[in-house]
């Protein structure tokens, strides 16, 4: 994944739309990541992506208190310069996007797997209004951090072990 500039933009469709299921009891449901090639700056108004390139399903999710953390994996013959992002709504409705004039967010060869993570911050959208729906091929990238902690408290285990049984062969003379 590339650090970039690029800063998230809500869209007013995406966000009347969390209001409008929100207020019959229900939720948005996020599903999809989208890839464009178009450069701009978004304003809230889109309702699509410029150029669409290709859209997945979100493919890894992880949250906290207010803050959702994506990741789709854009693969297949397609190629394509990467402008512009999105999120999008089981019912096809624009939820974010982001893009830069400038600042390309990477490059999708032909046939090869391009994973891209985003983080979304939920305070700017009505509260407990948004699910995501993972698709069956979770990646499990966004566990990455957790599973490294878990390494190295394992790794700092046997080190310890290692000194107990280094100062009992000291003792005694024998492991």
């Amino acid at each position: 994944m590339a650090a970039h500039p690029y800063i998230l933009q809500f869209t007013q469709q995406g966000i009347a739309e969390l209001v409008a299921k929100k207020n019959q009891g229900l939720k948005g449901v996020l599903s999809h990541l989208a890839m464009g090639s178009a450069a701009y700056t978004p304003n809230g108004t889109e309702t699509a992506l410029r150029q669409e390139q290709q859209r997945v399903e979100i493919r890894d999710y992880q949250s906290d208190a207010d803050t959702f953390y994506l990741a789709g994996a854009f693969d297949g013959p397609e190629e394509y310069d990467m402008r512009e992002m999105a999120g999008f709504l089981s019912d096809g409705t624009l939820l974010f996007l982001t893009s830069h004039p400038t600042t390309r967010i990477g490059f999708k060869a032909a046939g090869d797997i391009h994973i891209e993570k985003v983080a979304v911050c939920l305070r700017q959208l009505p509260a407990n209004s948004l699910n995501v729906q993972v698709g069956v091929n979770n990646l499990n990238l966004i566990i990455v951090k957790e599973i490294a902690a878990i390494g190295t408290a394992l790794a700092n285990l046997q080190l310890e072990q290692l000194r107990q049984a280094d100062r009992i062969n000291q003792i005694s003379g024998a492991y």
